[in-house]
């Protein structure tokens, strides 16, 4: 079950949202990209019987600082506000007995964090969330939870070594990897 906790929300959900603020401090590529975590939105899921933590940090950014790690590619996604949704996500899952369903756990777990991530699109009004993401959990939400990238700068072709997308929060994933 996953929890939405608003940036006024941060100090008494402080046991909930310290980890995520943790694991973004402690890679410098994503502490210089969230450094505005003050101000996020997360959505957090914390299953202490499978050892699964983990959830998804929002923050609303102008679109310069978009454009400074993307280039040209991203003038197609351009809000009329000058701004967008940015986005990065983790999941932390500790060794038990669930460990050997760990794809299955983490496929699951990708899939429910996609449909919370829409749901926050059609509260915020916006149909995609620029995706900012370790090489690891951008091989994971395309391979583990098929989410459907509409626009993508690879870790191996980014500046930062990091992920780079579009993600459509109206595409049905499930339809884009029928066979």
């Amino acid at each position: 079950m996953f929890t939405t906790v608003l940036p006024q929300y941060h100090a008494s959900h402080k046991a909930f949202v310290d980890p995520f603020i943790s694991f973004i401090k402690d890679d410098p590529r994503l502490r210089q990209c969230f450094r505005g975590h003050k101000k996020a939105t997360f959505i957090l899921t914390q299953d202490e019987a499978k050892g699964i933590y983990g959830g998804a940090l929002l923050v609303k950014e102008r679109m310069d600082v978009v454009r400074r790690n993307l280039g040209k590619g991203m003038a197609y996604f351009i809000p009329k506000t000058g701004e967008i949704w940015t986005c990065t996500v983790y999941i932390q899952a500790k060794i038990n007995d669930y460990i050997l369903q760990y794809d299955s756990l983490c496929a699951s777990f990708y899939r429910q964090l996609y449909g919370k991530l829409i749901e926050f699109g059609m509260k915020e009004g916006t149909t995609y969330l620029w995706m900012i993401l370790l090489p690891v959990e951008y091989l994971s939400t395309e391979h583990l939870g098929f989410w459907p990238y509409v626009f993508q700068v690879r870790p191996q072709d980014s500046l930062d070594g990091l992920f780079h997308g579009i993600l459509s929060l109206t595409i049905n994933p499930s339809k884009l990897h029928q066979t």
